[in-house]
């Protein structure tokens, strides 16, 4: 029991210790990446710039964001403005106020902000989808296009499905894939041409396509009808629907796993949450105090920047995981409590159920917090204990022998 009892430390260091060695972090006010970067990079700052290349992924969250050299894989990024003025080698996410491409996207694309340009030339190999107010798309996109928006212009080249919804839509580009538009108001201008079917909605009724249209037909559908209003609820709707479920899996996996690989640790904790109370507070508080300032201590030894490093991670996944440990803490505290013998699948779901009341109870202004610090404390403390045990009774055999 006590050999298993360490197995929740292991998990935990392992989880920290690839964190810190796989990847890069960075963090201030004025932030210039001037040199490659080998792994995965982490950044935040007010404003930032990648002069070098990124070998790995990319996550960047700051005030202004310039992407002046290549990013080799994945990019996530969160800022009012952000520049892409080189190629992204995978997939990228961006949220911001003013977001322009410039480069080539070698993976999908998707994009939330008030106003978005992606520039003559640019060449995106996946999807895109966007959601803005204003839009002016005009390079070219290889996979499957959707905009939701206020104003949208395309300019470039569309090569698949084309779908888009928007007050106003001005088309000026070409598009060789089946389209979808609907908009108050639909625009074609001179350069204008489709070469697959068109499907339409405008506000004013029907609408001469013939003169854009290549050997292919265009029907007005009003089954298409957009409405700004009732469709961004719609849309957030359904964004925040699959938001949950995916959420709720996630949870539920973390959940399986940990109840799965720990369940002797577990029971161990339900019984210590229902025996030594106050005790397991004390170890829980000693632990997020304590962690920091080991690992503030090790950061200053210039010899102990690896271990902080580490110690700094694991204080972090703590944090992160806080929520699902204390679920499936006190599921098995209430097993113990009523003898209930039940099942690990049984406890899983009692601890499935306990987690969205946890998170209530957080909203609640300074009182939630509070009972949140306390059943958090509580918990982690009951994990700790035997594990503290095993360290001592393991130092007392080695001082006797």
């Amino acid at each position: 029991m006590k050999t298993k009892a360490t197995i929740l430390c292991a998990v935990f260091f392992l989880f920290a210790l690839f964190e810190s060695f796989a990847a890069t972090f960075e963090s201030g006010d004025d932030i210039t990446i001037s040199e490659i970067v080998n792994d995965n990079l982490y950044i935040a700052g007010e404003n930032i710039t990648i002069d070098a290349a990124i070998r790995g992924d990319l996550r960047i969250a700051g005030s202004r964001i310039s992407i002046n050299d290549s990013i080799h894989e994945d990019l996530i990024g969160a800022a009012a403005d952000i520049l892409i003025n080189a190629p992204i080698g995978e997939d990228a996410i961006l949220f911001g106020e003013n977001i322009k491409i410039v480069a080539d996207v070698h993976g999908d694309l998707i994009l939330f902000g008030s106003s978005i340009q992606i520039s003559k030339g640019v060449n995106i190999e996946g999807d895109l989808i966007i959601f803005s107010d204003h839009c002016s798309l005009n390079g070219i996109v290889n996979g499957y296009i959707k905009i939701r928006g206020k104003d949208v212009f395309l300019n470039g080249i569309a090569n698949e499905k084309v779908d888009i919804k928007a007050d106003e839509i001005t088309i000026n580009g070409t598009i060789y894939g089946s389209t979808s538009l609907s908009a108050n108001k639909i625009t074609l201008n001179e350069n204008a041409k489709f070469y697959s079917d068109v499907d339409y909605w405008q506000e004013e009724g029907e609408k001469d396509f013939e003169a854009y249209m290549i050997n292919q037909q265009a029907k007005y559908n009003s089954e298409l009808q957009w409405s700004s209003g009732k469709a961004n609820w719609k849309y957030l709707g359904i964004g925040l629907f699959a938001f949950w479920i995916f959420y709720t899996l996630a949870v539920l996996l973390m959940i399986f796993l940990l109840s799965y690989l720990l369940d002797s640790v577990f029971r161990k904790a339900g019984e210590e949450i229902n025996t030594h109370f106050m005790q397991n507070f004390g170890y829980g508080i000693l632990y997020f105090i304590g962690l920091p300032i080991l690992a503030l201590f090790s950061f200053i030894i210039i010899i102990g920047i690896p271990i902080g490093l580490v110690l700094l991670n694991l204080y972090i996944l703590s944090i992160l995981f806080a929520y699902i440990v204390s679920s499936l803490g006190l599921a098995y505290a209430f097993n113990y409590r009523y003898n209930k013998n039940w099942s690990k699948w049984q406890l899983m779901l009692l601890a499935l159920l306990i987690f969205p009341i946890l998170k209530l109870i957080s909203f609640i202004p300074v009182l939630g917090i509070l009972c949140i610090i306390l059943i958090v404390a509580f918990v982690y403390g009951a994990l700790l204990r035997p594990c503290i045990g095993w360290f001592k009774s393991n130092g007392l055999t080695k001082q006797k022998s």
